[in-house]
């Protein structure tokens, strides 16, 4: 999996944490839920894991957190930030000596 589409899917926060969850646990907003899930569907990151038991609302569908590509990711993030920190380091001090030659000192 690459981390074009697993990126952008994994910004916002989850609450997901291991384990299956009913989708619209706790929260009103059905539209929104439902934007959440099919962009988080798509990239890969969940999957649906069954539909309502017998005695729960038959609506109700229960995902469950995919974590190969979040591992990707993680990996993929690794990478960047091994790069552009040191690069930033490199950056911050040219831009503080710069800095201190322009007030004169040393």
């Amino acid at each position: 999996m690459t981390t074009s589409r697993t990126a952008p899917a994994a910004a916002p926060p989850g609450r997901a944490r291991g384990r299956p969850a009913p989708a619209a646990h706790g929260t009103a907003d059905v539209e929104v839920i439902d934007r959440n899930l099919r962009v988080l569907r798509h990239a890969g990151l969940i999957r649906e894991v069954g539909a309502a038991q017998p005695n729960e609302d038959a609506r109700a569908r229960t995902y469950q957190l995919d974590a190969e590509p979040i591992a990707a990711l993680h990996d993929w993030l690794g990478d960047v930030r091994a790069f552009w920190g040191t690069q930033l380091q490199s950056f911050k001090a040219q831009a503080e000596r710069v800095a201190r030659e322009r007030r004169g000192e040393r």
